[in-house]
């Protein structure tokens, strides 16, 4: 079935739907996004503290190989198990938050 899609009304805020019950949805899926959003910005902040592998690694030297070059990586301790709990608490809310949008 086609939607007819009306012109916006004052007090529509600038924008328009096709129903009163399409723009609460329009309105929902923004909620969603927003808090996914939200919810990104810590666990960004996290990742930025931890050692660049989960895991306890040698590392690398930087070289070419194969014609390639790539960069180094220092050895790294792996995360503490306070740190992964709190990474994954933070990746299970994102998750949580996006399956959502997703659904």
């Amino acid at each position: 079935m086609p939607i007819s899609l009306g012109a916006a009304k004052e007090g529509d805020a600038g924008h328009w739907c096709a129903s009163k019950t399409a723009c609460a949805l329009v309105s929902g899926e923004r909620a969603v996004l927003h808090k996914a959003a939200e919810l990104y910005l810590p666990l960004r902040a996290c990742r930025k503290t931890l050692p660049w592998s989960r895991e306890p690694h040698p590392g690398w030297l930087e070289g070419t190989e194969w014609g390639k070059e790539h960069s180094g990586r220092p050895e790294t301790p792996g995360w503490t198990l306070k740190q992964v709990r709190r990474y994954d608490e933070l990746f299970e809310e994102l998750r949580k938050a996006t399956e959502a949008v997703q659904a």
